[in-house]
């Protein structure tokens, strides 16, 4: 209603609308359940596409064939496949503009996923999957694959077959020049047995060049051999066995490009020889040496003299001469010895301060020398068979071992030679000490025999050291029974300085006076007071220096002590006489009363 003129302005205020979002199964901006926006018409909101964890599994059964199970890909997630615009508005993309009404957009998913098949692979096998079963249809690894549900693949694996080729190289295998063929599973062996063959040889030749060697009758040739297969492509060969690989393989015939022999022994006495290869100043060879020859070949026999190491043993030289030299068979001389040998020993010492020594008169303690004559080489330590000269380039000598009668060198091999030497003499001092034999003693202290003699003659081998040694002297004592009737023992001994002489066995004296006969000398008709035998006995006093008992040397004791005196014992009653003597038995006493005899007119008495 108005009550005038009235004017009118349009004014207008947009509207807006709601948008309805609907995950269907999914999720939206974080949530899984429907959504709403609203905002001005004409406006527009960017809608990002939803999400979902929703998956189709993928399993796999590798079914006992080895392979190691995948571990991807293990499952698919179903895809969004686009908004359902339900009401007004419109939607591009992920921008939807709002229209003059409200609007709803419905989620929209796939009904399959798609995914590719892992790789599947097993040395010598063909192998795929069976989708689904065991039975299903198979695929290679890598092949892509529509799912609509959750699926098993199975492992299906197959043996492969391949082909061995054996080429027997220009030569002939098996019976035949020309390749053989093998065909089987992979992992399976065949025996490959021995090895091509060829006729074709080389042959050898010997030239003994005045050697005077027999020339060798064999080997006079060697066969191309073939001694291996060579392996190309797949499979294995070892010990005569092919194994098939994961391919095809070939076995091709290795023919050496030479082969080898042994040389024949070469031998002849005193000479070192060799087989020159090829030329007379070819590489030379021992006999016995493998060679390998890759044409035909001429040995030339090449000799030369031995040359022999002579060991120089120097036998107790004092120098220090060459040790070694050589000589070549047949050769009339040593080598040159640069210093030759030299023999000298030295004696001295010659104390006398131990060995019951001291004391004793030396008549000399210079040192002595004795110097050698050096005479030659030796086959012997004792210089019996002379071999070589003395000189600096020794002349060989004829002998029955190691030359010739022509004094060539005739043994082969090496030896040693043994210095000869003429030795050399000296006179030892002489040592001399009352009472006792002395002489010389290479020990220090403590000896009681004598070695070499007081002014001997002595031969050193050595520097050598002489000492002193005085043993006591034992005396040979004579005894005189000096009228015993009953002997003692006839000798004993005593040693110098002793105060006794050795146990004896004490002699006796007795006499008997009888007879006592008138008949004859002016005596018959006498009368006689008793004709019955007298017995005289004496008293041994002990042993004397005379018959006539008056210098007392020794008591009548079974063992006779010394006694002093001017003779033969000192004042101590020692032996101090430095010689063998006689010592005589002292007797006194036993005398008898001869009977009386008288006769008128005659004086009377007794005789013999």
């Amino acid at each position: 209603t108005i009550g005038g003129n009235t004017t009118y302005y349009a004014v207008c205020t947009v509207n807006q609308y709601t948008l309805t979002i609907k995950p269907n199964g999914g999720s939206w901006d974080n949530k899984t359940t429907d959504s709403t926006r609203t905002q001005n018409y004409g406006s527009t909101l960017t809608v990002a596409n939803p999400t979902t964890t929703a998956t189709w599994t993928i399993s796999y059964d590798m079914q006992s064939t080895g392979i190691t199970k995948p571990t991807s890909p293990t499952s698919v997630t179903k895809a969004f496949s686009g908004w359902t615009k339900g009401g007004e508005g419109s939607i591009s993309g992920t921008t939807y503009t709002f229209g003059a009404g409200a609007g709803t957009l419905t989620a929209n998913w796939a009904s399959s996923a798609s995914f590719t098949l892992p790789a599947i692979s097993k040395t010598g096998y063909t192998c795929k999957w069976a989708e689904g079963s065991d039975g299903g249809t198979q695929y290679a690894g890598g092949t892509s694959r529509t799912i609509t549900a959750n699926t098993t693949y199975y492992a299906k694996c197959t043996i492969n077959s391949y082909t061995l080729t054996v080429n027997p190289n220009g030569g002939t295998w098996n019976s035949t020049t020309s390749n053989s063929t093998f065909t089987q599973n992979y992992g399976t062996t065949k025996p490959i047995s021995g090895y091509a063959t060829t006729t074709a040889t080389w042959t050898i030749a010997y030239d003994m060049q005045s050697t005077g060697i027999t020339k060798p009758t064999t080997p006079t040739s060697v066969t191309k051999k073939s001694t291996a297969w060579s392996l190309s492509g797949s499979g294995s060969f070892s010990s005569g066995t092919y194994t098939f690989g994961a391919g095809n393989g070939t076995l091709t015939a290795s023919w050496n490009t030479s082969n080898a022999f042994n040389l024949p022994a070469l031998s002849k006495t005193g000479y070192n020889c060799k087989w020159a290869e090829g030329s007379t100043s070819g590489t030379q060879y021992a006999g016995g040496t493998e060679r390998t020859i890759n044409a035909n070949k001429t040995y030339y026999a090449v000799c030369s003299a031995k040359s022999y190491t002579i060991t120089l043993n120097k036998n107790g030289a004092t120098n220090s001469p060459t040790g070694s030299t050589t000589v070549s068979y047949l050769g009339t001389s040593l080598g040159a010895v640069a210093t030759l040998p030299t023999r000298s020993h030295t004696v001295s010492g010659f104390t006398i301060t131990n060995n019951n020594a001291s004391g004793a008169t030396v008549s000399s303690t210079n040192t002595l020398t004795s110097t050698y004559t050096f005479k030659g080489w030796y086959k012997e330590t004792g210089a019996t068979n002379l071999i070589a000269s003395k000189d600096a380039t020794p002349a060989l000598q004829a002998s029955t071992s190691y030359t010739n009668d022509s004094k060539q060198w005739t043994n082969d091999g090496n030896v040693t030679l043994y210095a000869g030497w003429t030795s050399a003499a000296v006179t030892l001092p002489t040592i001399t000490k009352t009472g006792y034999t002395c002489g010389w003693t290479t020990t220090s202290t403590g000896a009681t025999s004598i070695s070499y003699a007081s002014g001997a003659s002595f031969t050193p081998t050595a520097n050598t050291t002489l000492y002193g040694v005085c043993t006591v002297k034992s005396y040979t004592i004579t005894l005189n029974g000096n009228g015993a009737t009953t002997a003692g023992s006839g000798s004993t001994t005593v040693t110098y300085g002793a105060t006794t002489l050795g146990a004896i066995t004490v002699p006796q004296r007795k006499y008997t006076v009888s007879g006592f006969t008138i008949t004859n000398n002016n005596a018959s008709g006498a009368t006689v007071s008793s004709t019955s035998t007298l017995t005289g006995t004496r008293t041994f006093n002990g042993w004397y220096k005379e018959t006539g008992a008056s210098n007392k040397i020794a008591s009548n004791a079974a063992t006779p002590a010394l006694q002093a005196s001017t003779s033969y014992t000192n004042a101590s009653s020692q032996w101090t006489n430095d010689g063998n003597v006689t010592l005589y038995a002292g007797w006194s006493g036993g005398a008898v009363t001869l009977p009386t005899i008288t006769k008128t007119g005659y004086t009377c008495g007794w005789t013999t």
